[in-house]
């Protein structure tokens, strides 16, 4: 009997060893890149971006000529994958070879969906911020003031930069400036997507740098920020036209652009 029990502790003892011999040797499962990380990590914003237009066309672009054509997935990924022209306005790109095949498959759909999401964004934000006007600031929003040839003229706060035709905005007059600052509230660590939709001249600068200088093609960047506050300054100089103006951002972990709320 003490022969059996002794037999049989073993057997359990080794079938122990066995079970943590095996989940030793058991592979770790690595993440799913999305979409806009793949963006991030590989060299794709050297020639494209979202919006504007660099080296190539905007992702936006090759959204609205595609997506609706069947059976175009597979193209647009082989194209990506070993380059070529005849895909991309004429223009021919380089290859990218070692964008893993399910991360590229993401990152085609991601494209593919975007003309979609533009819709849903304006269909999401089609009111325009309020600009309410005040004798005294408040310091815990976002804070904004107009000036006529470098006058300041009027003063309030907002929870966001989203104006949408000229009666949004506090003065009509072509010399007037609006200037927005507050301190921008960041969730988490990483890159942001920065995009300032405008009409004419816009700039946007976080901490000491210019993000976006007055030039009104540059729309869109890229910038690491910590977790927790930078100071934020958005100038736009009115044309007197139907201007628009929209501050808003991708971030981290996010497939399209939200307004930034205050």
């Amino acid at each position: 009997m003490k022969h059996l029990i002794l037999s049989l502790s073993l057997w359990i003892l080794i079938g122990l060893l066995g079970c943590n011999s095996k989940s030793g040797h058991q592979s770790v499962k690595v993440p799913q890149k999305s979409a806009t990380e793949t963006l991030l990590t590989m060299d794709c914003l050297h020639c494209h971006s979202i919006s504007d237009r660099l080296v190539g066309p905007p992702y936006l672009d090759i959204s609205r000529r595609y997506h609706s054509e069947y059976g175009i997935k597979p193209k647009l990924m082989t194209k990506i994958k070993e380059g070529g022209g005849g895909l991309w306005y004429g223009g021919v790109m380089s290859g990218h070879p070692l964008i893993k095949d399910m991360e590229l498959s993401l990152l085609v759909d991601w494209i593919l969906s975007l003309e979609d999401r533009r819709d849903a964004f304006w269909d999401r934000y089609a009111q325009s911020t309020s600009m309410r006007q005040l004798d005294e600031v408040d310091s815990t929003i976002l804070s904004w003031q107009s000036l006529h040839e470098g006058r300041p003229i009027q003063t309030g706060s907002a929870h966001s930069i989203h104006l949408l035709g000229s009666e949004s905005f506090p003065s009509h007059d072509r010399k007037t400036t609006i200037q927005f600052t507050g301190q921008l509230p960041i969730p988490k660590t990483g890159k942001y997507f920065i995009r300032l939709i405008k009409t004419g001249k816009g700039q946007i600068k976080i901490g000491d740098k210019i993000l976006l200088p007055l030039d009104p093609k540059n729309r869109e960047a890229v910038i690491d920020l910590q977790k927790g506050s930078q100071p934020i300054a958005v100038t736009h100089q009115l044309t007197g036209k139907n201007d628009t103006l929209s501050l808003s951002w991708l971030p981290p972990g996010a497939d399209f652009y939200e307004l930034i709320q205050w």
